[in-house]
């Protein structure tokens, strides 16, 4: 969809904002920030409510189940946001990382009920008929991205728990303890630097 369609600026636009880590912490006002120069750029209306997730994982839906994602979607179901409007995300990753069927299934679901969405690192603004018929291969470009997320979350889990398996290892082995340098002065055991 052209971002500069004059449809678009009738729309009230939502942003959402997510980082699962502390170590992200400067990415939720960034991701705000994006958000706020995109609708200033094309004259967009942007809701004065943002939605932001902080430590909380796109994977399994999380951010569906217990974060501000699921209460934007909540709120698009029970009609507190009319449809159609607008979702401004910094990429499909902040949407999930789940599995890039489900995903696909639940982008496609919430453009049936009239939300557009933008991702701002690609520049690009979907709605239902920009993945239908001669448009369909946005679609698979979404989905193409939704593997590549659900593969790097597979692989950061799989690394998580061989580098987990080999420190239990080390420890059982009396070659490594789990004890910080933080650890209180009366237990005696070697510090991990």
């Amino acid at each position: 969809m052209n971002n500069a369609d004059p449809k678009l600026k009738t729309l009230i636009w939502h942003s959402y904002a997510r980082c699962s880590t502390p170590m992200q912490d400067n990415s939720l006002p960034a991701q705000v920030l994006q958000a706020d120069k995109v609708c200033k750029q094309y004259g967009w209306k942007l809701s004065s409510t943002s939605f932001e997730d902080f430590g909380v994982s796109g994977g399994d839906f999380k951010n569906w189940k217990v974060g501000d994602l699921g209460r934007f979607f909540d709120a698009v179901d029970n009609g507190e946001i009319q449809t159609p409007c607008g979702l401004i995300l910094e990429s499909l990753q902040r949407f999930s990382r789940s599995d890039a069927l489900d995903v696909t299934h639940k982008f496609r679901e919430y453009m049936r009920k009239g939300v557009i969405f933008h991702f701002v690192h690609k520049g690009m603004t979907y709605q239902l008929d920009d993945i239908k018929g001669e448009q369909s291969f946005n679609l698979f470009q979404i989905m193409s991205e939704a593997i590549s997320n659900q593969t790097g979350r597979d692989t950061h889990i799989k690394n998580c728990k061989r580098g987990m398996s080999l420190k239990k290892e080390k420890f059982i082995n009396g070659e490594e303890s789990f004890y910080s340098k933080q650890c209180p002065a009366w237990i005696d055991t070697p510090v991990i630097e």
